[in-house]
């Protein structure tokens, strides 16, 4: 291997410990509404955020230094929109207490597991995946149903090219690269986010689609109609 190309690897390698030593740093996944195409079906939809939803992050460390995925803000923003995408109406609330009246389904999302691994070099993706569940409670029944759906930072589906593509053109227009002898070189906790926001967008896309299937297949939400004569 030639010196100059295995001195330019070994400092890469050693980039994403050095670019954010000693601190603790945020790994910015802001989402953008994505285009995917579907029919809504016409019910109203509210989601209650439990507390220790809104309260949800993780944090992973290498070395001395931290990074800190606000996993409340990104997972709730693309909930909303992937709801929005299936649902006609679609509203939320923090507290159980809310008023439920108007809503056809309630819906309780839960982040069962979040995780991502920092990688070797600053070229290869942050593994990271993600475990979303609904539990969802109709006008009409009385016991909860759930669905559930796993996401990870390989792409596997329409909205998962958008987020990626999305996050791309973001790292491009922040200027969000290393200088000096990492001149040229993204900085790690902009392609974490973009790993990070592809998995939650799949998640809570393919969730949603679940959740829009298995009320439209199972007549949930109709009512027991009485037949008898009056």
């Amino acid at each position: 291997m030639n010196n100059k190309i295995l001195i330019r690897f070994i400092l890469m390698c050693l980039s994403i410990c050095i670019q954010a030593c000693g601190t603790t740093v945020e790994v910015p996944m802001y989402p953008d509404e994505y285009d995917v195409k579907a029919e809504k079906l016409p019910y109203s939809i509210l989601v209650i955020y439990a507390p220790e939803f809104e309260q949800n992050t993780y944090k992973t460390s290498q070395l001395a230094s931290t990074w800190s995925y606000p996993l409340s803000r990104t997972t709730k923003n693309l909930i909303n929109n992937s709801l929005e995408t299936y649902f006609e109406t679609v509203g939320s609330a923090s507290s159980e207490d809310a008023d439920r009246s108007g809503y056809d389904v309630v819906v309780f999302p839960v982040i069962e597991q979040f995780e991502a691994e920092v990688p070797s070099t600053i070229f290869s993706p942050t593994k990271t995946k993600i475990i979303l569940s609904y539990e969802y409670l109709t006008s009409y029944a009385s016991n909860n149903e759930s669905v559930r759906s796993v996401g990870t930072n390989e792409i596997s589906g329409g909205v998962g090219k958008l987020a990626y593509d999305d996050m791309s053109e973001k790292i491009k227009s922040l200027s969000a690269y290393s200088s000096g002898v990492f001149i040229g070189a993204p900085k790690y906790e902009y392609l974490a986010a973009r790993d990070g926001v592809v998995a939650i967008a799949q998640a809570a896309y393919n969730l949603s689609k679940d959740l829009a299937s298995q009320l439209s297949h199972d007549n949930l939400l109709q009512p027991t109609v009485n037949t008898s004569a009056e």
